[in-house]
């Protein structure tokens, strides 16, 4: 009986009660079946070895027929070549999920929300920084004045009060920063507060996330927030009481990006963004939300590159932030990148600007000594066809879509994820309006464009999980058919995930399925950052493969279950394009 209580120490047997596992020990047996045997929902069978086909296939540690019993559901599956299997008679698998709620929920939950479970059960050292709320830091008071109020009255009234922060008519701020304004600029006390507020308020819910939070004061390079409570000011959160609570040096980081002044000392912060990665995967944070912080960092590299390359450079009086748009494509595009990989930058022009090649060179080549390597299909500023002026993107655009051959679909895919990180967005704006003007429910190029997710199967087949999975090319098939919906409805965003949610609210997934792709997008990354992170440890040339064999049980549920939604996804795109036509 030991070894039965070893065996199934997976989830959701730990969910038992040891009253339950008993029961279950003193009514279980063990079957051997051969090959094309029929089986039905007379037993719940945990498969020793062997595979099982039903409504998908069942491998090692598999439970078959739980769902059947529980719904009182008619089913027939069958042995594929042989299988051994512990079996727990019907009437003793009811009694026991009527007795435990959670038990029974787990057979019935939807993937989404199964993942999340496992997920949790997979991380021994889950960490409170996922869950951590806003109202879980000290919130600092603050003290509210009228704009016409003189600076002397509300400093008084503020040091009065002991807080920490003045809020003006509700909609600017006060800090000791402001104060020091008093004296640099010679304004007297007298005058009114609102001469010295900071406008356009920064602010939280106190039930947002505290990850929410941080990634607010990194991208707005901030050290408090205004916390709200149902649409009430109650007061301010400090940066360094985030930090404490989480431990963490992303805005180190930060920080370090702002006082750069050359790219020497970039060089250096680029070395500690593994070491952040590492950090916010071994705390338990989700994959997205790690690539959303890294994606920011990166923001601010590109910001600061670009600045020491094109700032103080003038050509009649118009400068280079004003007249051209540094673009970022594919997953970093996305925000989606986090362990580093090729450069995929461009550059729109305008048209009538005159432009120094070397700049963009020495742009690229910088970026090369940052640690991002230089792409191998070209796909960077120092190449004249991804840098360029808006009239001959434009021409371009026109001669792809004319003309949908699979290099052009490709080059409009890049397109489609690319993301403004410095200068003029409104060339930009100006190129993905017109590539949608000129859609014009374009049938065959829409077809050709969504076709791409039949290069690759997703990775589970019917004999379940292959030994070997490129975890690239699942999430490739997800990513594209967003993608491929986003060009068909013409949409601006570029995340998967934004992506998702604006075809939920167009009506193209319902809300389940929307959040099955969206936990089923945050499995595949999670899998490949731990493999990169692994590699990057044992000093391993990065690759996409990991060994199924490798993983535990509850990996591979997890994996399984979102292979299965981008399965799922596939068939839909597949049958919405009509893609077997073409």
């Amino acid at each position: 009986m030991e070894n039965i209580k070893s065996f199934l120490s997976f989830p959701p047997f730990d969910l038992l009660n040891d009253k339950e596992f008993r029961l279950i020990e003193d009514n279980i047996d063990i079957a051997f079946y051969e090959d094309k045997t029929k089986l039905y929902p007379d037993y719940v069978r945990i498969i020793i070895k062997g595979k099982i086909k039903g409504d998908e296939i069942y491998c090692e540690e598999d439970i078959v027929f739980a769902k059947e019993i529980i719904k009182n559901k008619e089913a027939e599956f069958e042995v594929i070549n042989e299988c051994l299997c512990y079996e727990i008679k019907k009437n003793i698998f009811l009694e026991i999920v009527q007795n435990n709620e959670k038990f029974k929920k787990f057979f019935l939950l939807d993937i989404a929300t199964k993942i999340q479970n496992l997920r949790k059960r997979n991380q021994n050292q889950f960490s409170s920084f996922l869950s951590a709320k806003v109202n879980d830091l000290i919130i600092h008071e603050v003290t509210f004045v009228e704009k016409n109020n003189s600076i002397k009255d509300a400093v008084i009234k503020k040091e009065n009060e002991n807080t920490s922060a003045i809020i003006v008519d509700s909609n600017s701020i006060v800090t000791d920063s402001n104060l020091k304004k008093i004296i640099l600029n010679d304004i007297s006390i007298d005058d009114s507060i609102e001469k010295i507020a900071t406008k356009n308020l920064i602010t939280i819910d106190e039930e947002d996330f505290l990850f929410n939070a941080l990634l607010l004061m990194t991208k707005h390079n901030i050290k408090r927030l205004v916390v709200k409570s149902k649409n009430k000011i109650i007061g301010i959160i400090e940066q360094i009481d985030l930090l404490s609570y989480f431990s963490n040096h992303s805005h180190l980081i930060n920080i370090k990006i702002e006082k750069a002044n050359n790219i020497e000392e970039l060089k250096e912060i680029t070395i500690d963004m593994i070491d952040l990665i590492d950090l916010l995967y071994n705390k338990g944070l989700k994959a997205r939300y790690i690539a959303k912080i890294v994606s920011e960092l990166n923001r601010k590299i590109f910001i600061k590159v670009s600045e020491i390359v094109f700032d103080n450079s003038y050509n009649f009086d118009n400068s280079y932030k004003e007249n051209i748009a540094l673009i970022v494509m594919g997953s970093e595009g996305r925000g989606e990148q986090i362990i580093r990989t090729d450069q995929d930058n461009g550059a729109i022009i305008d048209n009538n600007f005159k432009y120094e090649n070397e700049k963009f060179s020495t742009f690229s080549n910088y970026l090369k000594f940052l640690g991002f390597p230089e792409c191998p299909g070209k796909i960077m500023v120092n190449n004249p066809l991804w840098c360029d002026f808006l009239k001959n993107y434009q021409d371009r655009v026109f001669e792809w879509i004319e003309n949908p051959t699979k290099e052009n679909m490709m080059n409009l895919a890049i397109i489609m994820d690319a993301n403004i990180v410095w200068g003029n967005k409104k060339y930009l704006v100006l190129l993905k309006e017109y590539l949608f003007n000129h859609l014009n429910e374009n049938v065959t190029l829409l077809n050709n464009f969504a076709s791409f997710v039949n290069q690759f199967e997703v990775g589970i087949t019917f004999l379940g999980l292959k030994d070997e999975l490129d975890l690239k090319k699942a999430r490739f098939i997800l990513v594209h058919s967003i993608r491929s919906f986003a060009l068909e409805k013409k949409l601006m965003e570029t995340s998967t995930v934004e992506r998702i949610k604006k075809l939920h609210n167009l009506g193209i997934f319902d809300k389940q399925f929307a959040t099955d792709l969206i936990e089923s997008f945050d499995v595949i990354l999670s899998f490949e950052l731990k493999n990169k992170l692994k590699q990057i440890k044992n000093k391993e040339t990065l690759k996409n493969i990991i060994h199924t064999k490798e993983l535990t049980k509850i990996e591979k549920d997890m994996l399984k279950d979102a292979l299965k939604i981008i399965n799922e996804l596939k068939k839909i795109i597949n049958h919405h394009f009509k893609l077997s036509v073409f």
